[in-house]
């Protein structure tokens, strides 16, 4: 995570750092980056580079990280508070905010691309473990509070539950960063819509 001083900077100038840099990282990949390209892009000196992260690595994580977070705040999105009524279209309007930001920036695409074959790398493999863990504990959260109110089935263990949602979940988000430019934004509309409502119809509470 980035050091205490980039927080320290005026939100927009801590935007078009994390902009900038999306974009050299989206343009060349992680690996094929350089530090003097990132430079370029963000128009912050390269002392001034290593006094707000540690590293390339360090602001990669950190570039996915912001994407989300944004993405989660834009939405107040605290499953504890998901009703009956509300459960099923509060998980679509965090999908339409998500489908609004990547078209904001279009640079995500291409990280989140990387992001799913970085995983591995050792440089990269620490710094995105708390990103991929919260998504899982997020996950786990919706599905929780599903059952609790009724909406998604109990007739699995929520372990088995949790690991075939977040397969699928991953298979979707992978699918969707390879075909991006595939198809029109009006037909990924589409195809979002009708990814969550098989993720709905495989944990939806028959008596729902």
């Amino acid at each position: 995570m980035p050091r205490p001083r980039f927080f320290k900077l005026e939100p927009d100038k801590q935007a078009r750092i994390i902009d900038g840099a999306g974009q050299v990282f989206a343009l060349h990949g992680y690996q094929g980056a350089s530090l003097n390209q990132i430079i370029a892009q963000t128009d912050i000196s390269k002392g001034a580079f290593y006094y707000y992260f540690d590293d390339k690595a360090d602001l990669f994580a950190t570039c996915v990280t912001h994407a989300l977070e944004e993405v989660f705040q834009s939405v107040d999105f605290d499953p504890q508070t998901l009703t009956v009524e509300t459960f099923w279209p509060a998980l679509m309007a965090m999908n339409d905010r998500m489908m609004t930001y990547t078209n904001d920036h279009p640079w995500l695409v291409a990280v989140g691309k990387q992001l799913y074959t970085s995983v591995d790398d050792p440089e990269l493999k620490d710094r995105l473990a708390p990103l991929l863990a919260h998504g899982r504990s997020l996950w786990a959260a919706i599905l929780v509070r599903g059952q609790e109110i009724g909406q998604v089935r109990n007739d699995l263990p929520l372990e088995l539950l949790l690991a075939v949602m977040n397969a699928l979940d991953v298979a979707i988000d992978r699918w969707f960063v390879e075909s991006w430019h595939d198809y029109s934004r009006e037909e990924l509309e589409r195809l979002t819509t009708v990814a969550l409502d098989m993720i709905r119809r495989m944990v939806e509470a028959p008596e729902a």
